[in-house]
Order: structure tokens, then sequence, then C-alpha cells
């Protein structure tokens, strides 16, 4: 889970499980700190995390990382269309609240637009024998101490674990196939360990390093 997942994910359940122990009848009140709190780590995570300029030989970058006009006009009605139909399903909130609470969601998602329009900006990079995660926060792991990687079918990621018993996981769907098997070709390299590949990613890996050149990327 990402760090911005953890945050919106802590802030919303704590502060509303706050909310109905401490004082339930001004709920609309304290959901709106909440949720404008929520759409500043939002926005934050997305101007810190395209911003951000880290040194590497390999990254990736999400098949669907641009946020594109159409995507904007998209969203703005399918949420307009949610908070309406939950509102009127479980009667939340009067409609001074619901119609600020729309607002804020369209201002916020203006701005992400803006932030992060005409820009491709990579999830996962190596710079040296780090493997980095470009989050809110930066997670580095050390890849020469990575001692296995193995494709999970079921759910369809690919797991990396190292010796300290830190493990990352890779959606296979988030990313194009080529560029996976050339990442991961460069992951393996790194490590000083006699690294387990399941055999997938072995084929894979063998694929790759007939097209890999590594001064690209």
């Amino acid at each position: 889970m990402t760090t911005t997942k953890i945050l919106t994910n802590t802030i919303y359940f704590g502060g509303l499980i706050a909310v109905i122990v401490l004082d339930l009848n001004n709920f609309q009140f304290y959901y709106g700190i909440v949720f404008v709190a929520i759409q500043f780590v939002f926005i934050a995570d997305e101007y810190i995390t395209t911003n951000r300029t880290i040194t590497n030989e390999a990254y990736l970058i999400k098949k669907n990382s641009s946020f594109t006009l159409t995507d904007l006009l998209l969203a703005i009605p399918i949420m307009i269309v949610l908070f309406v139909a939950l509102n009127l399903l479980f009667k939340w909130f009067s409609t001074k609240y619901l119609v600020t609470y729309i607002s804020i969601s369209i201002l916020s998602f203006i701005i992400q637009f803006l932030i992060v329009k005409a820009k491709s900006t990579a999830t996962l990079l190596i710079d040296k024998n780090n493997l980095i995660i470009n989050d809110l926060f930066l997670k580095t792991y050390n890849l020469e101490t990575l001692t296995s990687l193995r494709f999970d079918d079921f759910d369809e990621t690919y797991i990396a674990e190292f010796t300290n018993s830190k493990k990352i996981e890779i959606k296979h769907d988030d990313y194009k196939q080529d560029d996976l098997n050339k990442f991961i070709a460069v992951m393996t390299t790194k490590s000083k360990c006699n690294v387990v590949l399941s055999d997938n990613i072995k084929n894979e890996i063998a694929v790759a390093d007939v097209r890999f050149d590594p001064m690209a990327g």
C-alpha cells in the first residue's frame, strides 16, 4: 500500500470515528475538514512525485500514468453522480454541504490535472544499487540484498524479497511487459546474493537480455 493510501485511509477512518464518538451532531462539518485534508494529500502526492528528480539507470512508468483532459472530463461527472447517489441513499448531507464537497472535489481534480498534465512520472527506479519507489515519501531498497523474484499467478504480481525480510510487489498489469522484463533484468544484476527466480521470470529475463542495452534508460 502506498504512503498516500495509508495517510488518506488513516485521516478518513480516524477522523470519522472521532467525529462519531465525540460530536455526531456536527458530522457534516467535520466530514468537510477530513475531506479537505484528504484532497491536500492527493495534491501533495501528485506535486511531489511528479516534480521530484531522481538519477537512475532504469525506471518503470505505469501504462496509464498520464492524466488526460478526457480523464478529467470523465472523472468529474462520475464523481458528481456518485456523491448524489450516495446522498440520496443515505441522506448524509444537506444540499449546501453536498454542493460544497462536490465543488472541492472538482477543484482538486483540476489542480491535480494541471500538475501532471503532459507528464509521465516514473514510479520505480534503479539508482546504483538501490531500488527506489517514487512515493509521497521515497522508499529505498538495497538491491544487493535481493534474494528472490517470483510471479504470483493468482494476483498477477511480481514479488521481490530481500535478506532483511522486506519485500515489494509490482503489479503486472500496471506496466508494459517489455519494460518489466528489462527492469527486472537490471534488478537481478545488482544483487550480491544467488537470486532465486521462478521459471517464468527466467524466461522473461532471457528475452529481455537479448534486447537490453545497459547504456539505455
